[in-house]
């Protein structure tokens, strides 16, 4: 299954394979980190809690409207 995320920064979305939601949060998560190294190195780091609650909060089952076109695992 597909799912995906839209940064909340800067409306990146980014698109995964996984066999659940939760190995989707982990692989949203740790591409969530790459991302961010990348593309906002001005924004403090974000320790693992919050990390994850952002990102179950705005994951959604299907891929969203890609808008700066990141794609994923």
């Amino acid at each position: 299954m597909k799912f995906s995320m839209k940064c909340p920064a800067c409306g990146t979305v980014m698109t995964v394979d996984a066999e659940n939601k939760e190995e989707a949060m982990h692989k949203i998560m740790a591409m969530g980190k790459q991302h961010a190294m990348e593309h906002h190195k001005e924004l403090p780091p974000m320790d693992e809690a919050a990390g994850m609650k952002m990102v179950e909060d705005g994951m959604v089952e299907g891929e969203r409207k890609e808008e700066s076109g990141q794609q994923g695992m």
